[in-house]
């Protein structure tokens, strides 16, 4: 959010009449699902702030090598993992919710139930 407000300020700068419109991600989402992701990367970011470092210095490269050939990840995304499947421990704020994206429901637990468990070998 800050930094689309800073984008908002520099293009008013640049031309006060803009019509600017921003839209926030997370209501795109189921909010139970919305709420876990938060909570997950607000405690990679203010917690774990060598793994967001580290895994934000993972290249292209290391991420189609392990979607493509069942490569093990390596531990920083082992570790990514770990904190995912963790929050998706809150599965019941997801039950009952009546939005437009009702697809979450589906795909965020299917992404839970697919990560690798903590100690795990990915398959």
């Amino acid at each position: 959010m800050r930094a689309s407000d800073a984008i908002s300020a520099a293009l008013r700068t640049l031309d006060p009449a803009a019509s600017i419109r921003r839209l926030d991600f997370w209501s795109l989402m189921n909010p139970g699902v919305a709420a876990t992701l938060k909570q997950t990367y607000l405690e990679i970011v203010l917690r774990r702030t060598d793994l967001y470092d580290r895994v934000h210095r993972l290249d292209e490269h290391t991420w189609r090598r392990v979607t493509l050939t069942g490569e093990d990840p390596p531990p920083e995304l082992r570790d990514l993992s770990g904190i995912i499947t963790a929050n998706c421990a809150s599965r019941d704020r997801f039950v009952g919710w009546d939005g437009p994206y009702k697809s979450d429901l589906l795909l965020y637990p299917t992404i839970c139930a697919a990560l690798p468990r903590p100690g795990q070998r990915a398959r």
